[in-house]
């Protein structure tokens, strides 16, 4: 498929209208936000438009105050359903494990 606008940034296609030259990612970074705010972002509008569901907490099975957890903000769609405890419980252990590689080397 040939598209007629890629982004000045990325050379991603362009669907439609140029916006300037650039693809909504790049956009996005530009105007000062992060990976991971547009990961969040991508899976409340997938939420709201129902193109995905939360299911429930993968340690306990709770299905109220879940919250969806990137492992990879590149994949903005590819999440883990946490409770809310459990989520706590997983950064804390990811600082941890932080916390002790960069201590060791």
């Amino acid at each position: 498929m040939y598209y007629k606008y890629h982004c000045k940034d990325c050379g991603a296609p362009i669907v439609g209208d140029s916006q300037k030259g650039r693809c909504g990612i790049c956009r996005f970074l530009r105007s000062g936000k992060s990976i991971p705010e547009l990961a969040r972002r991508t899976v409340t509008r997938a939420l709201l438009n129902q193109k995905i569901s939360s299911g429930p907490c993968e340690v306990c099975g709770a299905t109220r105050n879940i919250d969806a957890h990137h492992d990879d903000y590149r994949k903005p769609l590819d999440v883990r359903w946490l409770c809310r405890g459990h989520h706590k419980l997983h950064h804390a252990k990811l600082r941890r494990q932080a916390k002790t590689v960069r201590t060791s080397t």
